[in-house]
């Protein structure tokens, strides 16, 4: 149940937004992560040092099936099974970690840092979500996650010290992070300081009297382990007309029931013609793919070929998308 219950949140909100974020979703590699700290194994993502920075981990499914070499730890960061819990991605094969809170004397925080494709300025306002899960090892909860930008990697700082305590420029606001089964969504619309803002840091940026906490075992697990994963940043503007674009599309097409057994039936109320249609797997692996010509407003598909599961379809007419919907088969 836990499986299906993350991949029915799954929502795709920014299909029609540029996305900032290089290898949002962790998915391109460098190389496959063989242990612990090696978050720079994922293309465009590190640690900041000089404080703050910390030993931040890349889990990815390539880790399950490493061979026992030397300095190799097969499993250590595999997914979804790995040495802080287990959890499947939001979307894809992999995600990142961090340790947020350290219950000790010994101020201990991580980060990872991305530089974004596009510079973004104080005259307009941007909008950024990414989804954080707590790892079943953890012994604490945390609400001070956040994001903060900046003009300059938090690497050439130098001065920085253990705690960064900076002011991020979105954080979460509700009550600590206890869910290690779901996917917690951040997000808020900002605007950086700085003309030329291209670097995004996230993780806990306040020292402990300012982190609000909660215990949620008493096993001695002393930190909040968290994972990351679907990074998003985009212009404010774009991100509004894409969710209007998504109000327009659910009005012009129509798919039905949901969740399907046998037959999925497809209203066109304002398009008519040639179309194709895709089912997607969990893995975003294209298992079907149609040919259809709707010369009503409605079109019945046969699901006869479709296995019980979750998918996203997608169609698609002249190369354009108009449909994204997540379909739940039950047989």
């Amino acid at each position: 149940m836990k499986f299906l219950f993350i991949l029915l949140i799954i929502l795709p909100i920014t299909i029609f937004s540029q996305n900032f974020v290089p290898n949002s979703s962790f998915e391109d590699t460098l190389w496959c992560p063989t242990n612990h700290a090696q978050i720079n194994a994922a293309s465009h993502w590190f640690s900041p040092i000089g404080g703050g920075g910390g030993s931040s981990e890349f889990f990815h499914i390539c880790n399950c099936i490493l061979p026992a070499l030397p300095g190799y730890s097969p499993g250590s960061v595999c997914v979804p099974n790995n040495h802080f819990g287990y959890q499947h991605p939001h979307t894809g094969n992999a995600y990142s970690g961090i340790v947020c809170f350290w219950d000790t004397t010994w101020e201990y925080r991580e980060n990872i840092e991305v530089k974004l494709t596009n510079v973004i300025n104080p005259t307009r306002t941007y909008y950024t979500e990414f989804y954080v899960s707590l790892s079943d090892k953890s012994g604490w909860g945390i609400s001070n996650i956040g994001a903060y930008f900046s003009k300059y990697k938090l690497t050439d700082c130098g001065y920085c010290p253990g705690i960064m305590n900076l002011i991020p420029h979105i954080e979460y606001s509700g009550f600590p992070i206890i869910d290690t089964m779901n996917w917690v969504k951040i997000s808020g619309y900002f605007k950086p300081e700085d003309e030329g803002t291209k670097y995004m840091t996230i993780g806990n940026f306040a020292d402990s009297g300012q982190t609000t906490y909660q215990q949620v075992k008493f096993d001695g697990s002393n930190k909040a382990y968290y994972y990351i994963d679907d990074v998003f940043v985009a212009d404010s503007v774009s991100y509004v007309n894409s969710l209007k674009e998504l109000e327009i599309q659910k009005e012009k097409i129509k798919i039905y029931p949901n969740p399907a057994s046998n037959k999925l039936e497809i209203e066109f109320n304002t398009y008519a013609g040639e179309f194709n249609i895709s089912f997607y797997n969990i893995l975003g692996e294209e298992i079907y793919k149609k040919n259809i010509i709707a010369n009503s407003n409605k079109f019945v598909l046969n699901m006869d070929k479709i296995k019980t599961g979750i998918y996203l379809v997608k169609i698609t007419k002249d190369k354009e998308i108009i449909c994204n919907e997540k379909i739940v088969v039950l047989k």
